[in-house]
């Protein structure tokens, strides 16, 4: 069984539309782990949960919009040699082509175009 990580930002709209594309996207051969929306105080928890789950994920998706800890999250698959995919869509699309962090990221991994229709 394929291990997906998926990383986006928990915020409530966002994790809904995430649930959306996963339903068009994912296949019942997929174990996915999406992390939940997490409180400050257990952040040291919810961290390493991430490293083990990101360690164990044969992809890593990107979806949907992200923050600051998906950048980093993104950058420890790359040196764990995972598999990215980056779903860019209306939500993210902007952000992608202006983030610095991630530019050399989208140029080594697997980027698909999600059509604004997909919500």
């Amino acid at each position: 069984m394929k291990r997906i990580y998926i990383c986006s930002s928990c915020r409530p709209e966002n994790y809904e539309y995430v649930k959306q594309l996963l339903k068009l996207y994912t296949t019942r051969e997929m174990s996915i782990f999406h992390p939940e929306p997490q409180q400050l105080e257990e952040k040291t928890r919810y961290a390493c949960v991430d490293i083990i789950e990101i360690q164990k994920a044969d992809e890593i998706w990107l979806i949907g919009d992200y923050g600051r800890d998906c950048s980093w999250e993104l950058g420890y698959a790359q040196a764990l040699q995972k598999t990215v995919c980056v779903f860019r869509c209306h939500i993210n699309r902007a952000k992608l082509d202006d983030d610095w962090m991630l530019w050399p990221l989208m140029h080594a991994c697997n980027v698909y175009e999600v059509p604004h229709e997909s919500r």
